[in-house]
């Protein structure tokens, strides 16, 4: 390409850049009337994508159907200025930065009510501004008729907070979906509605009463910024991504009606490394509907209460600090259905209750058993391979999975195998000092295996196989089965094969060793 072509290309392209800009038009309001009709605004004619558009006076704009601009300020001067957007409306914002700037009237309120329609921000860094006025408001509004506002970043409030104003109508089924932070400094009132967080990466969610609170986040995490609680009157779910409560609380609706949802992709965290709060809470256990592969975190560095009300799918017991003992006391049981993850320095804590975990038991952290009224016990399905147990005298772990298992090498007070199928493996050092019960199952010992001479051994099904060490005293006697019959007659079919092969090798040397002296003494004589 020749020098004088480049540059008449650049000039085309910088031509068309500034026309473009050139061609923008600034709008202000003239009138009250619908966005779609010329004489509502100065100049006449009407704002499209790529203008701007000023409301001001004490004018009233309607949008019923599909209409886009760049920007929209309210003007801080004397009238209420408002935009209505209808069921029918759809407004769509494409500036980036502050693409909404909603300042308070002078004298009034400055208002943009959503009723039923759209307001859409197109721009990844478009955020709405909301100020609010000494004596004045700017408050954004969704009437009964619901709607959805859309912001790629974030809400920010500035100005006097109890005049700077987000309004969900009672009834509203509107819909505010924040990408980025929802600030401090302003006022929500949410007797109905939703506010959904959807964005990328981390967000902040400031102190405020939402009626439903929804994490819907593709990736990345939202947390809870405020000072040691969170109200939520209506439903809190956590579609995807990861909910931290920040060391808040989150409190629910007092007459238990609140749902409380986490999907698939979704994980809820609990504490921080100073507060220890607890699952949401007042919550009817018939409320909470947990998925598949979701996750509940408890991960205080202090004392926090894990609710068992409820199965959990994925539970992890976590620390952000030292060590810490998570309790289970007088609970009756902690159901887990899918895995159990207990960290380095977390201890979980069981007394006259049971843990029954239906998948597998992770981490490298450890489960005590106590007995300081009833024993507290432990049923596992799935492996269990690391990790530590400290099992106090009385108490139980019970491996009664479908198919291969893998125990944890440990030593065990009571141990009991009760297996539909398969057999559970120890790849390591284990020990039984109490109760051993074989009701099925096998155990296939892969190291040492030892069964100590005080401990009771009860077989219904199942056996041993690889290196076991018993101890053996003359009372109680005791029966322990090392194979089944058929395996007994096969081994001592091998042993017969074998002494009777070494019979016929040593047979066959001695006849040629008696032949050959025979063929000596001949040639002698």
């Amino acid at each position: 390409m020749s020098r004088s072509r480049w540059v008449r290309g650049v000039v085309a392209v910088l031509t068309v850049l500034v026309c473009g800009s050139a061609f923008a038009t600034p709008y202000t309001s003239n009138a009250s009337g619908n966005w779609n009709v010329p004489a509502t605004w100065t100049p006449a004619g009407i704002p499209t994508l790529g203008d701007t558009v000023t409301i001001t006076g004490n004018h009233s704009i309607t949008v019923s159907d599909a209409r886009s601009v760049d920007f929209i300020t309210f003007l801080n001067n004397s009238g209420n200025k408002e935009i209505h957007v209808t069921s029918t409306g759809a407004l769509t914002v494409a500036g980036s930065g502050a693409a909404i700037q909603l300042n308070p009237s002078t004298d009034g309120v400055n208002l943009l009510q959503v009723e039923g329609g759209t307001v859409t921000l197109t721009d990844p860094l478009a955020s709405v501004n909301i100020a609010g006025g000494a004596l004045s408001i700017g408050q954004l509004r969704f009437t009964s008729l619901g709607g959805t506002l859309t912001i790629p970043r974030n809400l920010n409030f500035s100005g006097t907070a109890v005049n700077a104003d987000v309004i969900f109508d009672s009834g509203s089924t509107g819909n505010l979906e924040i990408g980025g932070d929802l600030t401090a400094g302003g006022n929500v009132t949410a007797i109905a509605g939703t506010i959904t967080f959807n964005g990328t990466g981390s967000q902040t969610i400031n102190d405020y009463a939402f009626y439903n609170l929804t994490i819907n986040k593709p990736t990345g995490t939202a947390t809870l910024n405020g000072t040691g609680t969170a109200i939520v009157n209506g439903n809190l779910t956590v579609n995807s991504g990861l909910l931290d409560d920040g060391g808040n609380q989150i409190n629910l609706d007092s007459g238990l009606g609140s749902l409380v949802t986490i999907g698939a992709n979704g994980v809820l965290k609990l504490g921080s490394a100073a507060n220890g709060t607890s699952f949401p809470t007042p919550v009817n256990p018939i409320n909470v509907n947990l998925a598949s592969n979701s996750a509940v975190v408890y991960q205080s560095a202090n004392s926090q209460s894990v609710d068992t009300s409820f199965s959990y799918k994925r539970l992890y017991l976590q620390t952000l600090g030292g060590p810490v003992v998570r309790s289970f006391v007088n609970q009756t049981f902690l159901t887990v259905l899918e895995e159990l993850f207990i960290d380095i320095n977390v201890t979980a804590s069981f007394d006259n209750d049971l843990l029954d975990v239906n998948g597998d038991i992770t981490g490298t952290g450890t489960v005590q058993l106590l007995n300081s009224v009833s024993p507290g016990n432990v049923q596992v399905a799935g492996d269990w391979a690391s990790g530590a147990l400290n099992a106090a005298n009385g108490t139980t772990v019970t491996y009664d999975g479908s198919g291969p298992q893998t125990m944890l090498c440990a030593t065990y007070q009571g141990l009991t195998i009760n297996k539909p199928s398969g057999d559970v493996t120890a790849n390591s050092t284990t020990n039984v000092f109490g109760n051993l019960t074989l009701t099925s199952g096998n155990v296939v010992v892969n190291s040492s295996f030892t069964i100590d001479v005080l401990a009771t051994v009860n077989r219904t099904s199942g056996h041993f196989i690889g290196p076991l060490t018993m101890g053996l005293n003359p009372t109680p006697m005791r029966r322990f089965e090392v194979g089944t019959a058929n395996s007994i007659i096969e081994s001592f079919d091998r042993i017969v094969r074998g002494t009777l092969a070494v019979m016929f090798a040593l047979s066959t040397v001695a006849f040629m060793v008696g032949g050959v002296g025979v063929m000596n003494i001949m040639l002698v004589s």
